[in-house]
Order: C-alpha cells, then sequence, then structure tokens
C-alpha cells in the first residue's frame, strides 16, 4: 500500500466533506437570515457561532453574558456572569434535542433559533 502525501490526505478529507458543508450552506441560504432577525429581534449580540460536537455560541443579552452548547442529544444555554460555566451556573435551561450525536451536528439556523427560546424562558422567569 503506498503511502500518501499530507497534501493528499487533506484533499480526500475535503472531497468527503463536502457534501455535508455543501447541506450546511443550503440550509444556511434557505433559513439563517430569519434567524438572525428573531436573535436580533432579542437585543442579543452574537459574538461566535460555530463548530460542530460541540456547536457553541457566545454573546450577551440583556447586559448578561450567555453560552450555548449543543452537543451528543441535548442542547444547554447558559445565562449571567460566570466564571466558569460548568459549576457556576447563573441560569441555565437544558433541552433534548433528537438522537446521540444529533445535538453536535445541529444547523446553525436551528441553534440560533434554541438561543432565542432560551432567551424568551429566560426573561419569563
Amino acid at each position: 500500500m503506498a503511502e500518501k502525501t499530507l497534501t493528499e490526505v487533506f484533499a480526500a478529507l475535503g472531497a468527503a466533506m463536502k457534501p455535508a458543508l455543501d447541506r450546511e450552506r443550503a440550509e444556511w441560504d434557505a433559513h439563517g437570515a430569519e434567524a438572525t432577525f428573531r436573535l436580533e429581534a432579542t437585543g442579543a449580540i452574537l459574538d461566535q457561532l460555530g463548530g460542530n460536537c460541540p456547536v457553541q455560541a457566545e454573546g450577551t443579552v440583556d447586559g448578561q453574558a450567555f453560552y450555548f452548547r449543543a452537543r451528543g442529544d441535548a442542547w444547554e444555554l447558559w445565562i449571567g456572569a460566570a466564571d466558569d460555566w460548568w459549576t457556576d451556573r447563573a441560569w441555565s435551561i437544558y433541552r433534548d434535542y433528537g438522537k446521540w450525536p444529533d445535538a453536535g451536528w445541529m444547523p446553525r439556523h436551528e441553534a440560533l433559533g434554541f438561543i432565542v427560546e432560551g432567551i424568551e424562558v429566560y426573561r419569563a422567569r
């Protein structure tokens, strides 16, 4: 078996990932603007959204930091000052999402929708 160069390995990886990336891009093109509008309507500021396994987002809402994380079969949103999101939770909401590992591959527009849902629950408390 012939050894492959690093360039060949990355080219094969890119070719294998292309269908999934094309699908993700098409979903964002179809739903991203509406999802972004819904988030902006809350007054939240999104600093970062991305990743897979986990999908993560950070920003601020009502002057408080927020952190969103979707992995495995659930998503969670934390809002409030926290030095460590895992042990010092100011407020959080947790929801199931599909089957393992669906949440880690959640489309970005769905993540934004769940952030909006979490903000609405946070404000209604």
